[in-house]
């Protein structure tokens, strides 16, 4: 994560010269949904920062020999559902996307969890760099992972990025990443939160994320059915946390909001928090799902650069059927008297994007073309029960 200079003096212009309709984005009466009230949109687009070669090397380069050569690395050539694998943080993933890959997308895949497992389970130090903006001539100072190579395994760096948004959201048990990563010519660099970027206290607030997780996770498993057990971590999540609707100002309530830190070991988060935690609740007692994003453009900003919203939620799979569930426009925050209402729990593609949602807020990015499941099917959910 870098130190946001440039980016605290935008935001404090924008905030002082635009009206609340230029800052956060609304949709239209026609496109809004058809139930609730104004709905929350809080994805933050994943921060791309170029970095040269020479800092490439600076920072360190993993390539497919050298963890293969360590023995740290076998490319993953079995289907898995989510199970344990290599630590017992796997449980908390998801490998329904990466089942579906091209065989080089799978191998970034594996890179990236290679590498990620190493900084979640050792204490060893992010990286360091500080970047310089050409245009503005700003420094910005960044914490990230070593790279990953991508061109060598005949990718191009946008689809480097489209893998690693993907992994980030069925891997949420990664929780120190932050919303970026630095790019070379060769290379993806995953930022990492600059509270985590030491290794020892990074070891500590690993030590805490799985203290709450299992706390969570010993009253999902006491549900009798997959569907009571989803429905126990959907209110577990919703009555934990509050919406942070300062997620976009220079002040929010947690800085952490994209990550399931944010749920876990805070009391504010937004749709990327409220779709990696459970997420990781479900995937831990054996219901596989995933968390999928969406991302629109809004508009112009005064330099001319498109603006742009974005939204995440879950897809669950109970008893054999895939469903939508976004907790995130489930979590009333007391409004109305209700923590939590079911209207948005196991929805299919069609309701929810047809019917209760004309909005491009549930409308999944291109990336996910047939990687994804299809979800068909509707629970009945109601505003107050499943």
């Amino acid at each position: 994560m870098k130190t946001r200079f440039l980016s605290v003096l935008l935001i404090a212009v924008m905030l002082l010269t635009a009206s609340p309709a230029e800052v956060f984005a609304t949709v239209s009466s026609d496109d809004a949904p058809r139930q609730g009230e104004t709905q929350k949109y809080s994805l933050q687009e994943m921060e791309v920062v170029e970095i040269s070669d020479e800092a490439a090397e600076e920072i360190g380069i993993i390539g497919t020999e050298d963890l293969a050569a360590d023995g740290q690395l076998q490319f993953e050539s079995n289907v898995y559902g989510s199970q344990v694998y290599n630590t017992s943080w796997d449980a908390y993933s998801s490998n329904y996307i990466y089942n579906r890959l091209e065989a080089k997308e799978r191998k970034l895949w594996d890179l990236l969890d290679a590498e990620c497992r190493r900084y979640l389970t050792s204490t060893v130090n992010a990286k360091k760099q500080r970047v310089t903006d050409r245009t503005t001539g700003f420094t910005d100072t960044y914490y990230a992972t070593e790279g990953i190579e991508f061109l060598t395994l005949g990718l191009t760096p946008d689809k480097a990025g489209n893998i690693y948004l993907m992994f980030g959201y069925a891997n949420p048990q990664y929780y120190f990443l932050d919303s970026g990563y630095l790019r070379s010519a060769n290379a993806i660099f995953p930022m990492v939160y600059d509270k985590f970027a030491n290794g020892m206290e990074r070891k500590a607030e690993t030590t805490k994320m799985k203290t709450e997780i299992n706390k969570m996770r010993e009253k999902v498993e006491k549900g009798e059915t997959e569907l009571e057990k989803a429905k126990i971590a959907h209110d577990l999540v919703v009555r934990k946390v509050y919406y942070d609707h300062a997620y976009n100002t220079i002040n929010p309530n947690t800085p952490y909001h994209q990550s399931a830190y944010s749920v876990f070991c805070d009391s504010y988060t937004v749709c990327a928090g409220y779709t990696k935690a459970f997420a990781m609740l479900m995937n831990s007692v054996g219901i596989d799902t995933i968390g999928v994003t969406s991302l629109w453009i809004t508009g112009i900003d005064i330099s001319g650069k498109e603006k742009k919203e974005g939204h995440a939620w879950n897809t669950i799979c109970l008893d054999d059927s895939w469903y939508n569930v976004d907790l995130t426009w489930d979590d009333q925050d007391g409004q109305g008297g209700r923590e939590e209402i079911y209207t948005w729990f196991g929805l299919s593609k069609a309701t929810l994007t047809q019917e209760m949602d004309r909005s491009p807020a549930h409308r999944e990015q291109s990336m996910y073309s047939g990687l994804t499941p299809k979800c068909t099917m509707d629970l009945g959910s109601t505003l107050e029960q499943i």
